[in-house]
């Protein structure tokens, strides 16, 4: 090639989703499951077939499973900071 050209661009073509994988993508990237249990259990107690206190209940759960999920990703993020040398062995 000489100083001028410019190498050939790729196309990529952007394939169409299905349906479901559509709505794969939406309850895995945009509304987890946990945060949909929730809802459901939210409109339960509107409509009056799920007590205050089983509501509750879910609420916790779903409280510290974030706070589960949330703490092992910064743990696993600190370790894999740390890495130690053979110095440090």
């Amino acid at each position: 090639m000489s100083e001028g050209d410019c190498p050939p661009l790729v196309v990529v073509e952007k394939k169409k989703m299905t349906l479901a994988q559509k709505t794969d993508y939406f309850f895995n990237k945009v509304l987890p499951k946990k945060f949909i249990v929730f809802l459901v259990a939210t409109a339960f107690v509107f409509i009056s077939k799920l007590d205050g206190d089983l509501w509750a209940y879910v609420a916790m759960i779903y409280m510290g499973g974030n706070i589960v999920q949330h703490i092992s990703t910064d743990i696993s993020e600190a370790i894999k900071a740390k890495k130690p040398t053979l110095e440090e062995k």
